[in-house]
């Protein structure tokens, strides 16, 4: 429910006519203390998702669960990143962040 489309949003249709492009950015080793909070991570993305917000996921040094976990919360398979090495990281932030940019339409 707090994911929905808000009075931000709204505000930014007010003032530019634009609705901004809603992105998450998630780094984790996926690796949830209780099993049961893997079911809420996923009901959480798949609830952002639904409110067309774009998932890229960070699974860095992660165990194949969280490998699992974090690929099926990413938008797509090109929106999961599996960096094992600190530059190997470095690179999949540069990519998300080139992603986001190609994505974006300025005005003024």
């Amino acid at each position: 429910e707090k994911l929905k489309k808000n009075s931000e949003q709204n505000a930014h249709m007010n003032k530019n006519g634009q609705e901004p492009k809603l992105i998450i950015v998630f780094m984790t080793d996926g690796d949830n203390n209780y099993s049961s909070d893997d079911t809420t991570t996923i009901n959480t993305c798949n609830n952002a998702k639904n409110y067309g917000m774009e998932i890229y996921t960070v699974a860095f040094k992660a165990p194949s669960n969280g490998e699992a976990l974090l690929s099926n919360c990413a938008s797509s398979s090109a929106h999961y990143f599996e960096p094992q090495t600190n530059s190997q990281m470095i690179e999949a932030f540069k990519k998300i962040g080139d992603n986001v940019a190609e994505s974006l339409v300025l005005s003024q």
